[in-house]
């Protein structure tokens, strides 16, 4: 009996050493069974439209024509124009910003610029009583005479704006509804354009609230066309006129020079004193 009471003294012993160092995870062995074939929910992605999305929703548009803006495979943020709008290349000195610009180049390509588009330029000079030259000039530094009208899909610049950069939120919030607006009227695919980092469009580079109001149908087609240069001809001529919104912005046969009527005419367009003295240059020397 004694033996007996030894024999299960050792085994109760033995049983409390497996019990003390036995892993806590190899006594749960049906809790982790469980845990494995339990169904977790997927984490719900947040939209990162989100802003953007509501914005639209609430000026009227069609829930299922935002879900199609969206979700098209062009739909896209360019994060990067924080750094570029922080730093323009206006900003730099004139000489870097001539360099840049190319001055030299586009007073003689706007030599042949005139040449090709002359007639177009006499009707919209003696229409809107704004000298061609100019014109011209700003169509070659806009959009390099219609090479270079930008890289960027607007609809995604202004909704980066609306999502990604606080100060330019409501400045994309306006542009993206007048943006719409434009290509709902006229039938045109939002995603089809192509601009620059602040979202200007077309040969002219008119931001879309200003193609609603100052741009013109020069060719009689119904339609405004922010990449057809009859359009885009008149259309600078009627901005550089008008856009204080009751004409006579622009002295016809005058020189832009600091503090005079034409000058300030190009601040409007930008707001840069580098932009307007190489317009300037540039149409003074197509004129030479």
């Amino acid at each position: 009996m004694e033996t007996q009471a030894k024999g299960r003294g050792l085994t109760r012993r033995r049983f409390m050493r497996i019990i003390a160092f036995t892993p806590l995870w190899a006594m749960t062995t049906d809790a982790r069974s469980w845990a494995k074939t339990r169904k977790r929910k997927p984490c719900p992605r947040r939209d990162p439209f989100r802003n953007a999305r509501k914005l639209l929703l609430e000026e009227g548009f069609d829930s299922t024509y935002v879900d199609t803006l969206f979700s098209d495979p062009r739909m896209k943020l360019y994060p990067r124009i924080k750094k570029v709008m922080d730093r323009p290349s206006e900003a730099l000195t004139y000489d870097k910003y001539k360099k840049l610009v190319g001055v030299n180049k586009k007073t003689d390509d706007g030599k042949r610029f005139m040449r090709k588009h002359a007639d177009e330029l006499a009707r919209a000079e003696q229409k809107y009583g704004v000298d061609k030259h100019y014109i011209v000039a700003i169509i070659g530094v806009e959009s390099d005479y219609g090479r270079n009208a930008g890289k960027y899909n607007p609809v995604g610049v202004f909704v980066t704006m609306i999502e990604k950069i606080p100060r330019k939120r409501s400045f994309g919030e306006r542009e993206l509804v007048e943006l719409l607006g434009f290509c709902q009227k006229y039938d045109v695919d939002p995603h089809s354009f192509k601009g620059s980092y602040s979202g200007a469009i077309g040969f002219a580079q008119f931001l879309p609230s200003v193609l609603n109001k100052l741009y013109v149908d020069a060719d009689g087609d119904g339609k405004l066309n922010p990449t057809d240069f009859s359009d885009a001809i008149h259309s600078v001529a009627n901005y550089l006129k008008n856009h204080r919104g009751y004409g006579s912005g622009w002295t016809q046969g005058t020189k832009a020079m600091p503090d005079n009527k034409n000058w300030r005419a190009l601040l409007a367009y930008n707001s840069h004193p580098n932009y307007a003295r190489a317009v300037t240059e540039i149409a003074e020397g197509i004129h030479q």
